[in-house]
């Protein structure tokens, strides 16, 4: 079972992201804020990742100062797992030069294309 993290700080989207991957088949681990993915994606016992869902806009660290850190020379991870990046503003994003490969996914979110990019982003077929 291909396992993925969702983060958003949004509890609804977060759980329907979540709801909506589980029936899908993957094995979901839910963080309400990027400093918590970082705090999970720490712990020895999580193992790794086959794919990263998170939102651009958050309180605290937002998705591109996210994927900094975990680029970084103090990640908690050995290997970055693929990602997508939801943000309201993909333009932006691209302009950015964001240090690992980043899947851009515009809201508002189109479900379908969700779960199409998921299937791709862990290699896994769905459609």
């Amino acid at each position: 079972m291909k396992k993925i993290m969702i983060v958003e700080d949004n509890p609804d989207i977060l759980e329907a992201i979540s709801d909506l991957l589980d029936l899908e088949g993957y094995e979901v681990t839910r963080a309400g804020s990027a400093e918590r993915a970082l705090e999970i994606l720490s712990e020895p016992a999580t193992g790794p990742f086959d794919g990263l869902i998170l939102d651009n806009f958050m309180p605290g660290l937002n998705g591109q100062e996210f994927i900094e850190k975990l680029a970084g020379p103090e990640s908690p991870v050995a290997v970055i797992p693929p990602m997508i990046l939801i943000t309201t503003n993909p333009d932006v994003i691209q302009a950015a030069h964001l240090p690992v490969r980043v899947m851009l996914l515009p809201k508002p979110l189109d479900i379908a294309r969700l779960i199409e990019m998921v299937g791709k982003l862990t290699g896994r077929d769905l459609v």
